[in-house]
């Protein structure tokens, strides 16, 4: 029988993020990688929240990619000690760490400019403070997470779905706080400081563009309006900004959904809507833009309300388009499937010209094959259902308010977070996998909590106790 030590425990964690970081500032280029993105975030972009492009002005665009790397490797540590003080076996723990470290897409955003690095760091201590605070119910760990939270909500609007989660946090563990004022001050420290911070980035971001700031809510809201069927609006405008951009998700964008439907199978319906929804975002509107000749606020008002309003004429096309917004997050790198490379270039062959074809060269070109976009699915799609199994459970242990276990109720917690940031995803943005990669911490950190809890039950049916850690 092995028994390793806190401290040992601990020790050893540290040394290999040490090692990670070390290894890994080796790894990084001589310049940052840049991404069609890398600029709105560099010249802080009226579109773009203010957390991230004040990381890059503090660091800078070299100094970043360092910066990234240590903040990533330091969160790690910091989730490494709190999952082996919540009693996780070593290995385990060792093993969901050496997972962290070794993921290659993660690793290659943090020598890029996209919030993509920062906001899985954030990310990471968010989920180590609410282990801590599931371990130790008090307000500092509350405000500890809420902080946290808050700041994931500077850099990514999705950050914004970390707050119901706090509520959970909070409402888990309420029998064991000593009394309701006690849980009033405990929830009021997981909430207000969220707030403050989200709340104090838009007015920071209002006072810095003042009349030009604005969001991609109208870009993005215009463009699911563009691909699902809708009551016609046009005719009966009598403003000619609305009428012209209604005609446009009417008649212009119309190829586009039929392109779409005339797929022959759902991964191809996937890399096609997905690739349109993200034009419509933004080239392929250019002209209905440019022929209404406001500047980007106003247009994104207006594109926004009238995107809404044809979303709530179809409520029911919305919904569908973004729960397959939702499962397309669990295909990861759909594009890259080695036996859809031939009936796609087939497709799209026989479907000549595309609709806006000069702007989609993307699927004229085609795709490259990867065998481990193969490997990878059934995994994805394992951790899918089972982490939604979690979050289904989070849900009823939060409305009893019965603690299971520190590991466990983070695992929960974790689960629900995890869903809950990719279904914000789906219902705002577009099912691209990288936001899911982006939340490989989360599914690590779920998994883990399953499996320990597995091995629980097995320690007390069998009387073994190997392997397990020593105070």
């Amino acid at each position: 029988m092995v028994k390793i030590s806190l401290r040992a425990s601990q020790t050893l964690i540290i040394i290999s993020v040490a090692l990670y970081a070390v290894i890994q500032i080796a790894r990084l280029p001589a310049t940052p990688i840049l991404q069609p993105d890398s600029d709105s975030y560099l010249n802080f972009a009226a579109i773009r929240m203010a957390g991230y492009p004040l990381f890059l002005r503090f660091f800078g665009p070299s100094g970043g990619m360092y910066a990234q790397t240590l903040i990533y490797a330091a969160a790690l540590a910091v989730l490494g000690r709190e999952i082996v003080r919540a009693n996780c076996v070593f290995v385990l723990a060792m093993g969901l760490i050496f997972t962290l470290m070794i993921n290659p897409y993660l690793n290659l955003y943090h020598a890029t400019i996209m919030t993509e690095s920062l906001f899985t760091s954030l990310l990471t201590l968010f989920l180590a403070a609410m282990i801590r605070y599931s371990r130790t119910p008090h307000w500092h760990w509350a405000m500890a997470a809420a902080v946290v939270a808050g700041l994931a909500a500077t850099v990514r609007p999705t950050g914004y779905a970390f707050l119901p989660v706090l509520v959970l946090m909070v409402l888990m563990s309420r029998r064991r706080l000593s009394s309701g004022r006690v849980l009033a001050v405990v929830m009021m420290a997981a909430i207000v400081p969220m707030l403050i911070l989200a709340g104090g980035e838009r007015a920071y971001t209002r006072i810095h563009h003042g009349a030009a700031a604005t969001s991609l809510a109208g870009r993005h809201f215009f463009a699911k309006a563009a691909l699902i069927e809708a009551p016609a609006r046009s005719q009966a405008e009598t403003d000619p900004m609305r009428q012209r951009l209604f005609a446009a998700l009417e008649t212009d964008f119309a190829p586009v959904r039929a392109l779409v439907r005339e797929a022959p199978n759902s991964d191809i319906e996937r890399v096609l809507a997905e690739n349109y929804e993200t034009c419509i975002e933004g080239s392929c509107s250019d002209k209905v833009r440019a022929e209404i000749g406001l500047p980007e606020a106003a247009m994104n008002i207006v594109a926004f309300k009238v995107g809404l309003e044809r979303l709530s004429g179809a409520p029911l096309g919305y919904l569908a388009l973004s729960w397959r917004h939702y499962k397309d997050l669990w295909v990861l790198y759909p594009q890259n499937y080695p036996d859809l490379i031939a009936p796609f270039a087939a497709f799209i062959a026989a479907h000549r010209p595309l609709p806006f074809e000069p702007l989609m060269t993307v699927l004229i070109n085609g795709f490259t094959p990867r065998g481990e976009a193969v490997l990878v699915q059934p995994v994805a799609t394992a951790i899918g259902w089972i982490t939604g199994a979690l979050s289904a459970l989070c849900l009823v242990v939060a409305w009893r308010g019965r603690s299971i276990s520190p590991l466990t109720d983070a695992g929960l917690l974790t689960a629900i977070t995890l869903h809950g940031v990719l279904l914000l995803t789906a219902l705002l943005g577009v099912g691209i996998p990288r936001y899911t990669m982006g939340m490989w911490p989360a599914m690590v950190v779920a998994m883990t909590a399953v499996a320990q809890s597995g091995l629980n039950r097995l320690w007390i049916r069998s009387g073994w106790n190997g392997w397990r850690r020593t105070r």
